[in-house]
């Protein structure tokens, strides 16, 4: 458990670092249970920041699969927000923060909901300048 603990660290400083193609790859190996929801969906977030959208929707499906609590499906709406908001889908992305920001705050999540709080109020802005 302290080893894997470890090695979700190591990922989120390639994530940090904006290596997302070696983050995706390691937060995929870590993907075993238990601790799919999490690894799957943050390697989920790396894909879609690269640009890979397909393998972000995959990994955000399987992710999703695996969600057992409010707070991880909370994050997975966070993580489906993104995406949405990578493809240009902004009515997606909106639905998805507002998912994200009730569910954290039933799971008293607030990292969560400041950051879907966030990625929302910016999603507004993009789609009042663009639409």
């Amino acid at each position: 458990e302290g080893r894997r603990r470890c090695c979700i660290e190591l990922a989120d400083v390639d994530l940090y670092h904006g290596r997302l193609a070696e983050a995706t790859a390691r937060y995929v190996s870590l993907a075993v249970p238990g601790w799919e929801a999490v690894t799957l969906d943050s390697a989920a977030m790396c894909a879609a920041y690269s640009g890979n959208l397909e393998d972000a929707r995959r990994l955000n499906d399987r992710a999703r699969a695996t969600t057992t609590s409010p707070s991880l499906r909370a994050f997975n709406h966070y993580v489906t927000a993104e995406i949405d908001n990578v493809a240009g889908d902004w009515p997606s992305a909106l639905h998805h923060y507002h998912e994200c920001i009730a569910l954290a705050g039933t799971a008293d999540t607030a990292i969560i909901q400041g950051i879907a709080s966030v990625g929302l109020r910016a999603t507004e802005l993009v789609r009042e300048t663009y639409m």
